[in-house]
């Protein structure tokens, strides 16, 4: 019996601890298949990060090894980095122009440097103005550069429509790149893209001859350009290119020397004086409906166009201006023709209590003529009689002035608002340019703004015409009549040197009666 319940103790004892151990090993299988669980599924975690798959689908696990969708996941990846990449630079800190200064975007600036984009947001959203047809005043003014010294002050548009910064056609002698750089230096209140300033500048010409390039300009921009191109310095030139470069030096001098003259003088205008600028324009061509002719149906005939900006001063101490246009059918553009023209110009009233006139117009042959300087400066035969003249020139392929601003004014308005039946004779010509001014006399409120149209018809020239003697009168850039005599001076303004005096004597000599006329008539027929 004791061996009985021994063996039966034993027993016991033995079970008891196979149940414990079955109990410790059933403790411990969970926690290895949870660990084990866990293992595979952080690993088929990544295989789902990189493959971009659900862990859902037992096809997608075996998938996971196909070298085809790794490849795609990883494009995926790559993308999706380079997003999260570009996000988290808007967020930056952008350099200021200190070494150790750094400011949020995000935060407003305290310093006095004030971006363009600033002002928009305090300003609010810019008012939208289209420009392509209509004068806008505001945008004059932002081109006449009335609001350089005082920018805060600049409106809050945006300009759009096909307009012309330049309005008449120029010749530009440096490079685009160098014009849109200063263009954005004097103008930081106007945003413009590098490409929008090419298109809104189409009026500047490239000199491709270089035949629109005077004498000195273009020898002394050839020898630039060699030095650029081989590299070399001034020393390297030979005597005759640099005695060329000290020339031309000297040639600049001369021009900048009369521009700024003829600006002093409208600045300093006293009662009963009065500048007097003018230009021909490059001849207007009108389309006229003719029979067939050569195979052409429509022919484009020229006319003359004559303009003259005239600033006069007045007694309280105001400075004036006003522009009087001349139209003709007749194309000789020469001093007899201009001699004509001036006399039914000085009949405007705006120059009736006008007795002294500064002169000025450019170089050209029919303006710098012996018979003009007689026609105006003689005392016992003048032109124009009650009226004294100083007369003065600026430099040859040098005058680009006022008038040309006006010549550009015209031919916007004619290709911008040209009446739907045309244009076919001189009198429809001179009320359309008339009706221009008009517009512009209301847009900017300002009755001088008014240009008068004249017209120029007449059928012959005289005989003979009346000369000044004088040698070697084109060196001179100013001429006077002081005591009947002529005082010819080297540069306005400046009588001390280089001045030479002559008799007022006079010679005649033949002209061609008939002048040579377009086909344009003078009236609607």
């Amino acid at each position: 019996m004791k061996k009985s319940m021994k063996k039966d103790n034993q027993t016991e004892d033995l079970g008891s601890e196979i149940s414990e151990a079955d109990i410790q090993i059933s403790n411990k299988q969970p926690e290895q298949q949870e660990k084990y669980n866990s293992i595979n599924r952080n690993n088929n975690e990544e295989d789902n990060n990189l493959l971009n798959c659900t862990t859902t689908s037992k096809e997608n696990i075996q998938s996971s090894w196909d070298p085809v969708i790794k490849l795609k996941g990883f494009i995926k990846q790559t993308k999706f980095n380079k997003k999260k990449k570009k996000k988290g630079r808007k967020t930056k800190r952008k350099r200021r122009e200190s070494d150790d200064d750094y400011s949020s975007e995000n935060l407003p600036s305290d310093d006095s440097q004030v971006s363009s984009d600033t002002i928009r947001e305090q300003n609010g959203e810019p008012k939208i103005v289209n420009s392509s047809e209509d004068y806008d005043n505001i945008f004059e003014n932002v081109l006449s550069g009335n609001f350089y010294l005082d920018w805060q002050s600049a409106p809050n548009y945006n300009f759009y429509g096909n307009f012309q910064l330049i309005q008449e056609k120029r010749i530009t002698y440096h490079s685009r790149l160098q014009l849109y750089t200063s263009y954005v230096t004097l103008f930081p209140f106007i945003p413009i893209k590098e490409r929008d300033f090419y298109n809104k500048t189409s009026n500047l010409l490239d000199s491709l001859s270089r035949t629109d390039l005077c004498n000195e300009c273009f020898r002394a921009d050839s020898i630039f350009f060699r030095l650029q191109h081989e590299r070399l310095t001034f020393e390297d030139l030979s005597d005759e290119d640099k005695a060329c470069l000290f020339h031309w030096k000297e040639h600049v001098r001369l021009y900048e020397h009369q521009d700024q003259q003829l600006e002093q003088q409208i600045q300093g205008l006293g009662p009963h004086e009065a500048t007097f600028h003018i230009d021909f324009k490059e001849n207007f061509d009108l389309d006229m409906n003719k029979d067939q002719k050569s195979q052409s149906f429509f022919q484009k005939s020229p006319v003359t166009c004559l303009s003259s900006v005239i600033h006069k001063g007045t007694e309280k101490g105001l400075i004036i201006k006003k522009i009087i246009t001349i139209l003709s059918t007749v194309l000789n553009h020469s001093a007899c023709f201009v001699l004509l023209a001036l006399q039914m110009m000085f009949k405007s009233e705006f120059l009736k209590d006008v007795e002294f006139i500064h002169w000025w117009s450019d170089g050209g042959p029919h303006f710098r003529n012996k018979q003009l300087i007689w026609s105006l400066l003689n005392e016992t035969d003048p032109l124009l009689p009650g009226f004294e003249f100083e007369i003065n020139y600026k430099v040859l392929y040098h005058g680009k002035g006022e008038p040309d601003g006006v010549f550009g004014f015209y031919s916007q308005g004619l290709n911008n608002n040209m009446p739907q039946e045309g244009i076919n004779s001189l009198d429809s010509l001179a009320k359309f340019l008339k009706l221009l001014s008009v517009h512009q006399a209301k847009v900017q409120n300002d009755i001088t703004k008014e240009h008068e149209i004249l017209i120029l018809n007449f059928d012959r020239f005289d005989d003979e015409a009346d000369f000044l003697v004088i040698e070697r009168f084109k060196k001179f850039l100013s001429i006077v009549s002081v005591e009947g005599k002529i005082k010819a001076r080297l540069l306005t303004g400046i009588s001390d040197i280089g001045e030479k005096t002559c008799d007022m004597i006079s010679d005649t000599k033949d002209v061609k009666r008939t002048p040579k006329r377009s086909t344009v008539p003078i009236i609607d027929p």
